[in-house]
């Protein structure tokens, strides 16, 4: 009878890695993009996208307060693609630039690309400027 044993899988390949976690947020915070601590921690800019919204879903409880009326899966694609604020979102928009991002992002589809649009102006109708 053969016995054998399971090693204990390395922290990057782990499901639940509180100190894999810890480091993507620390190199993002200091400004890297996912490819280059992806890079630096030796896993895919994706899994390590996937790590980190996980790790600041944790630590926040919810998705960022900017994203308040988005679906989850539009605002994971906005993070994703790195805007931080819902200005960045509205410049982006009004330049072209989302409109040109919608060609190589699935997720940025002509359905998300409208709920993006009704989702800037309902925001700027519920707050009026307080100078007019």
């Amino acid at each position: 009878m053969t016995l054998t044993t399971t090693l204990p899988r390395p922290c990057g390949e782990m499901e639940d890695c509180p100190a894999l976690e810890d480091r993507i947020l620390a190199l993002r915070d200091n400004g890297m993009t996912f490819k280059a601590v992806g890079e630096a921690l030796g896993l895919t800019p994706s899994r390590t996208r996937n790590l980190y919204l996980r790790a600041h879903g944790r630590r926040a409880g919810r998705k960022p307060a900017w994203t308040d009326g988005l679906n989850q899966r539009l605002a994971n694609c906005l993070r994703w693609l790195e805007f931080n604020s819902r200005e960045e979102v509205a410049q982006a928009l009004q330049s072209g630039h989302l409109r040109r991002l919608a060609a190589c992002e699935r997720s940025l589809n002509a359905a998300a690309l409208s709920e993006l649009e009704q989702w800037l102006s309902s925001e700027q109708c519920e707050h009026p400027d307080p100078a007019a």
